[in-house]
């Protein structure tokens, strides 16, 4: 089982991981052209209709999730 001084010394490396991902994202250029989205609409009529059903999961967050255990991961510049 977890101590709370463990769950507070991983929140804060979390915290740090997220702050140092957010500083890398705000210097990376915004690199979209301004037709992309019709460039995907494009690309996606190219797919199969049964392959384009969007997978949902029973609470819809999962993606979400996922996507926030990844970044809290991202190791912190020392």
């Amino acid at each position: 089982m977890t101590t709370e001084n463990e769950l507070r010394a991983l929140m804060l490396r979390r915290r740090r991981a997220l702050a140092a991902y957010e500083a890398w994202e705000r210097c990376q250029p915004h690199r979209s052209a301004p037709d992309v989205f019709a460039q995907l609409d494009a690309i996606r009529s190219l797919v199969p209709p049964d392959a384009v059903v969007p997978r949902i999961n029973e609470d819809g967050y999962a993606g979400v999730r996922h996507m926030q255990q990844c970044l809290a991961l991202l190791e912190v510049p020392r």
